[in-house]
């Protein structure tokens, strides 16, 4: 949803003056406002690469839960890191065809989410349930889902920028 509200609205802010009510015009400038919302993203994911992931490492959050409320639950919150994975690998899968710089920025995110997680899961967070294997099957399915989306995107920006033949091509990729 992020993806998709941050493109639509990007594109269409950017050019409100110039829109008026002609729809080649719009159509036209979606395909175009796709591509250049990839540098967005890019500075999303090197946000979350080189300031929120490393700052996780201080465990701001646990020291004021342990300050004022005397609570040491040392848990690690699946809910919490869990989607921002998730949202960095369909912005990479998304963007990745429009600007194959993501890719790089994404490996970065996951290099710096990797270390810190290694550290804070091996020496920091005491796991008293683990689900096990329980969490596979439904990441393997989102992880398709994100596939989906981004080979969507790409049949898109194809139509609206190079016709119906490429864009049927990668049709095919969506049916096997």
């Amino acid at each position: 949803m992020l993806v998709l509200v941050t493109s639509i609205s990007g594109t269409i802010l950017k050019n409100l003056q110039s829109l008026g009510w002609d729809f080649s015009k719009l159509i036209q400038l979606m395909g175009l406002g796709l591509s250049q919302m990839g540098v967005y993203f890019m500075m999303y994911l090197l946000n979350l690469a080189l300031f929120q992931t490393p700052i996780q490492l201080f465990r701001i959050g646990y020291w004021v839960n342990r300050w004022m409320f005397h609570n040491e639950q040392n848990n690690f919150d699946y809910w919490d890191t869990y989607p921002n994975f998730m949202i960095g690998l369909l912005l990479c899968i998304t963007y990745g065809a429009m600007s194959p710089l993501i890719w790089i920025i994404g490996l970065l995110y996951f290099g710096v989410s990797y270390t810190v997680l290694t550290y804070q899961l091996s020496m920091c967070f005491i796991n008293e349930n683990e689900g096990g294997l329980e969490l596979w099957p439904p990441l393997f399915n989102r992880l398709m889902i994100g596939v989906q989306i981004g080979n969507i995107t790409l049949m898109v920006l194809l139509l609206l920028k190079k016709g119906v033949g490429p864009a049927v091509a990668v049709l095919l990729l969506l049916i096997v």
